[in-house]
């Protein structure tokens, strides 16, 4: 079979499922004329449990927030956050649960649906450019890399009054574990180091400076002529390189880290509270909708087997 052979086959295929949809549709459309009574009253019910689900005191609304990982992995870390949809996580006794450390009942808090998404650096500056929503980036794709130590976290809850409780249990739940435990000391302690290099480095540019571009001559009474020109200082009859650029890039990667170590205070850290999404997950036009079409499928299917009751009752009735 050659490579047009088998384009004619698929586009054949496509064409017999888009005609077979297209006969289905048909059908139900003209099983909903002929038993309108039934169809109708079952899509009416599928409207009525929409909005009994959509009902104010069972909205669900999406909270998310994003996580500083100091040490742990994010594979540990997702493994972790995504373990609560379980309730109670095997590593741990029901006293070191996410529900125990909160001192509520599960039914009452009504989180669900943990979920942990990466973000990832399209630039290789390590400065987020977004969050991958849709999982939908690729390991093999070297121009959008993950943020290693960046983790973005979501779940579901319906009384957004819990938020505050939810992520002081979350955030406990999070940070008990010992081997996140021994990782973030690990970290904390490589980041402290990094931290006083950065200051050496900051005390050494300064007093070159100091020495060579603002040196004075024999007598502070006649300072040498000072310069600049096309990236060079001159100074006196001396021509001395103004690593501009690299100075630069020195003091932003220090802001950087700086700011990395000011939120080095636990292995999982929160970049800002929990946010809730204003919308409710199930709305009332969503649910709504969802219901008719449920309704209108279950009443389509309903109306054909009372429209060949007497041959299904005949085949059940068949001995062979």
């Amino acid at each position: 079979m050659t490579f047009f052979d088998l384009c004619k086959a698929c586009v054949k295929v496509l064409i017999d499922v888009v005609k077979y949809a297209w006969q289905l549709i048909c059908h139900m459309l003209r099983l909903t004329w002929r038993m309108w009574y039934v169809v109708i009253t079952l899509t009416l019910l599928g409207i009525a449990g929409g909005l009994y689900y959509s009902r104010p005191e069972n909205k669900m609304y999406e909270v998310t927030g994003i996580a500083y990982l100091n040490g742990p992995t994010l594979n540990g870390a997702k493994t972790r956050f995504e373990a609560l949809n379980n309730g109670t996580p095997h590593n741990l006794n029901p006293n070191q649960t996410l529900w125990a450390m909160l001192g509520i009942d599960i039914d009452a808090l009504r989180l669900s649906h943990f979920e942990t998404f990466y973000l990832q650096d399209g630039l290789h500056n390590g400065v987020v450019d977004y969050v991958d929503w849709g999982h939908s980036a690729s390991l093999k794709d070297t121009l959008n890399v993950r943020v290693p130590d960046m983790l973005a976290l979501r779940f579901r809850i319906r009384k957004y009054l819990d938020i505050p409780f939810a992520e002081k249990a979350i955030m406990d739940y999070m940070n008990a574990d010992p081997a996140f435990q021994e990782a973030y000391q690990l970290d904390l302690a490589n980041r402290m180091r990094e931290h006083q290099f950065d200051l050496a480095q900051v005390e050494k540019l300064d007093s070159l400076t100091t020495a060579f571009y603002f040196e004075q001559g024999d007598s502070y009474d006649t300072p040498q002529l000072v310069t600049k020109k096309r990236g060079q200082v001159v100074v006196g009859e001396r021509k001395i390189n103004l690593p501009i650029d690299q100075i630069t890039k020195f003091f932003h990667g220090k802001q950087l880290r700086d700011t990395r170590l000011a939120y080095c205070t636990a292995p999982v850290v929160l970049q800002n509270h929990f946010v809730m999404s204003p919308r409710p997950i199930n709305r009332i036009s969503h649910s709504m909708i969802i219901g008719c079409i449920i309704g209108w499928l279950i009443g389509c299917i309903i109306a054909a087997l009372v429209e060949r009751r007497k041959e299904l009752i005949a085949w059940l009735n068949a001995k062979n």
